[in-house]
């Protein structure tokens, strides 16, 4: 099954980012085949497979894993094509960002699913499917969610995929408000904590060292149910194992390896750290 295209509006985005790096890039377009007057035409797009193998050259050629972030802060709303100038024109920052993933599919094509922005009524969604949302990621009515819908499962060829994305929302949302307040809070589906981490890590340089996290333990039945994980007998004990792995990997150390009664992990490594001291 075919897993979708993407505008080059994206490897430009990508080539803003290896320039502001100072990485040459002519030998990866090459290797593509992908020139300027490709670039150029505004209905051209690229595989997702094939924008996945240009990001992970690009993490090779540059030497930097997170990538995706430096991609996240480069992307202007204009990157997004019509969607972007839709959001230029809305009334409010729930509306652009309504705008966004309501024509996101001008841009990109994602066959498993697209993202979206829940809020109210006034955009079209039931009530009842409203306050199920509100429910399952814990925001108060009127507040809105904009969700990505990412490709699973997660590798070296889609991680800066989701750091670019959600970077680059906070980007956009930043520049569109004026103010780096505009997100309350990120919602990640990584239930493991490496996953976990580096996503917090992703957030926490995305809003400029303001990512927190709020970790409870066990007592959320349908969270585990959400999962596909069994509730442990030794709740706490794994809790307390998770979240020393969470630290050292949010710190940025070395690789390291971790042996408990939960978890055995090799080579774990987190660069980059989270941008608070101490986390």
């Amino acid at each position: 099954m075919k897993l979708g295209d993407i505008s080059v509006s994206y490897i430009e985005i990508m080539l803003k980012a290896m320039a502001h790096l100072g990485v040459e890039v002519d030998e990866i377009l090459d290797k593509y085949s992908i020139d300027s007057t490709s670039l150029a035409s505004p209905d051209a797009r690229v595989s997702i497979p094939k924008f996945m193998r240009l990001g992970h050259d690009c993490i090779q050629a540059s030497g930097l894993p997170w990538f995706g972030l430096v991609m996240g802060e480069v992307t202007t709303v204009t990157n997004l094509g019509i969607a972007g100038l839709l959001a230029l024109s809305a009334q409010d920052l729930r509306q652009a960002c309504h705008q966004i993933a309501t024509f996101e599919l001008l841009n990109k094509y994602n066959s498993r699913g697209q993202s979206q922005f829940f809020v109210s009524q006034a955009f079209g969604m039931d009530q009842d499917k409203y306050r199920a949302l509100s429910r399952e990621y814990g925001v108060e009515q009127g507040q809105g969610v904009l969700m990505f819908y990412s490709i699973k499962p997660y590798n070296d060829y889609n991680y800066f995929v989701v750091d670019s994305v959600l970077s680059g929302w906070c980007q956009i949302i930043q520049d569109l408000s004026g103010c780096d307040d505009g997100i309350e809070k990120v919602c990640f589906e990584f239930p493991a904590p490496v996953y976990a981490a580096k996503a917090l890590a992703t957030l926490d340089h995305a809003s400029h060292g303001r990512a927190g996290l709020n970790m409870v333990c066990g007592w959320n039945q349908p969270e585990f149910d959400m999962f596909g994980l069994t509730k442990p007998d030794q709740v706490y004990d794994q809790g307390k194992e998770w979240f020393e792995i969470l630290r050292r990997t949010l710190s940025g150390e070395a690789a390291f390896d971790f042996k408990g009664d939960f978890f055995d992990l090799k080579g774990v490594c987190g660069a980059p750290g989270s941008m608070q001291t101490p986390h």
